[in-house]
């Protein structure tokens, strides 16, 4: 099997070929992630941590967050909104019990889906944003776009080889969102080991 590093900047060439790179689409994220001459080390450095050389999927990983994070498919979001959105939804049951309240007679049916309705609302109020990652969850949004696809690909590069490579997440970041600062590895360690800003 031929190694990622050398099949990567075909792939990136080939979407260049075949489709118009207008920034921010899938083929432009593909061609600079692909052939950015920055990463080619840290494609072959990912490649050698893994036993079998295959980061195949962490590539596409690495484009798909990109391109999810460009398009607002995937961010931070402030503890503020969470605490809102837990807030609404606790309204909203207290609302269907109210009205699961002025139910009388023959109305049992009705009475239970209302209360069901509500307890649905009561455990997604307990539970909203619990499944999110630690450090998608901020006190302000600073840089959300770039932080979502830091904290996700970091969180992806663990699973995949087994440690952080925070180096290496800080370059690709910074090639796939083509900052012109460098993201720097205290920056990434932060990201993706705190929840605040």
């Amino acid at each position: 099997m031929r190694a990622p590093v050398d099949w990567i900047p075909e792939v990136a060439k080939g979407a260049n070929a075949f489709y118009d790179l207008e920034p921010g689409t899938m083929a432009d994220l593909i061609y600079r992630l692909g052939t950015d001459k920055r990463l080619a080390g840290v494609w072959r450095t990912l490649a050698q941590a893994r036993q079998d050389k295959d980061i195949t999927a962490l590539f596409g990983i690495a484009v798909c967050c990109a391109f999810a994070c460009c398009n607002d498919m995937l961010t931070v979001i402030a503890r503020r909104e969470l605490e809102q959105t837990a807030a609404r939804f606790r309204t909203t049951a207290q609302q269907l019990h109210d009205l699961a309240g002025l139910l009388r007679g023959h109305r049992d049916p009705e009475k239970r889906a209302l209360s069901k309705a509500a307890k649905v609302c009561e455990g997604l109020a307990s539970s909203w944003g619990s499944d999110l990652m630690p450090g998608l969850v901020v006190e302000r949004k600073v840089d959300p776009k770039v932080r979502a696809y830091v904290v996700y690909l970091s969180t992806e590069v663990e699973r995949v080889i087994g440690r952080p490579f925070d180096k290496g997440v800080g370059q690709i970041a910074t090639v796939a969102f083509d900052l012109k600062k460098q993201i720097s590895i205290r920056t990434v360690q932060y990201w993706r080991t705190h929840g605040g800003s």
